[in-house]
């Protein structure tokens, strides 16, 4: 195969593999440096979801949260483990609310477990994604 020539202006020669963003792109396609993939398109799906979409921030974050629950394989403990916080903190809420301590307990409890539902999808989602896996 040809050797490509190298483009030239003035005193500067470039060739396109070793040119200004193939030396900056081409480090992020290899395999060792997928965490750098999975910030830019993580950080992309962010903007994306903010400007082009009329969801609320933790709509975005769980969104978010999924994609980085399957880029970076994390175990789907963490995010059922969410989902217990959350089932954790709903009863406080529950009491303060009755107690008139904190007058919005009962709404707050409410959106909670709503997210408590979101973790608890999102960590089966992972599981039998997992399953899956591990079936092959």
């Amino acid at each position: 195969m040809q050797k490509r020539k190298n483009f030239k202006i003035g005193k500067y020669s470039f060739n396109f593999r070793e040119s200004i963003f193939g030396k900056f792109l081409a480090p992020f396609f290899q395999s060792s440096n997928r965490n750098w993939i999975g910030f830019f398109v993580s950080t992309g799906l962010l903007i994306g979801l903010l400007v082009f979409t009329e969801l609320t921030i933790v709509d975005i974050f769980f969104w978010i949260f999924f994609f980085v629950m399957f880029w970076w394989q994390i175990d789907s403990r963490v995010s059922i483990g969410g989902a217990l916080v959350c089932l954790v903190i709903i009863p406080f809420l529950l009491v303060l609310g009755n107690k008139e301590i904190f007058l919005k307990g009962e709404a707050w409890a409410e959106v909670v477990a709503v997210w408590a539902y979101f973790f608890l999808v999102i960590g089966v989602a992972k599981q039998i994604w997992e399953y899956k896996k591990e079936a092959k």
